[in-house]
């Protein structure tokens, strides 16, 4: 059985990689969980665990499970299809849809496969890419707080 940070973190790649404009998103997506930029198709994504907290009360204990969040860095890239006077400023059009088709996914699927009890949208930054690729100048970097319970004595359950 695969821990609970492991099945979220499986769903949202699974969720990601399935976003199509035939299902009423603004793009059909690309690579998921590629770091190597050469190698992704665009829009792609890279999920990043960037912390995890326990949200417990001092001194007390609920039900016998950790009340947990998580919270998630999606990173997003797209690309210009060809060269532009401003594309500093026309990246963030694709980068603007983008966000749009991961609110979407994710306001659709906020239990993220029945793994978590939800998954909000917390806030994105926007970053120049110093590669200095002109059909690619910045990316975007997405926060998600994935809230989940997990049985004390057996964390590798999810606690309902």
């Amino acid at each position: 059985m695969s821990d609970i940070l492991s099945k979220i973190e499986d769903g949202m790649y699974d969720l990601i990689s399935g976003i199509t404009i035939g299902d009423g998103y603004n793009f059909d997506w690309g690579t998921v969980n590629e770091p190597d930029t050469a190698k992704q198709t665009f829009p792609s994504a890279e999920i990043v665990l960037e912390s995890e907290n326990n949200l417990d009360e001092t001194g007390g204990v609920w039900s016998g499970a950790y009340e947990q969040e998580a919270i998630f860095v999606i990173r997003v890239r797209t690309e210009l299809s060809n060269e532009v006077d401003t594309p500093a400023y026309t990246i963030n059009i694709e980068l603007n849809k983008a966000l749009e088709d991961l609110k979407k996914l994710f306001g659709i699927n906020y239990s993220v496969s029945d793994s978590c009890d939800t998954i909000m949208y917390r806030g994105m930054i926007r970053t120049v890419d110093r590669s200095n690729d002109i059909l690619r100048p910045a990316y975007m970097d997405t926060r998600w707080r994935v809230a989940y319970t997990q049985d004390r004595t057996n964390p590798a359950i999810i606690d309902e």
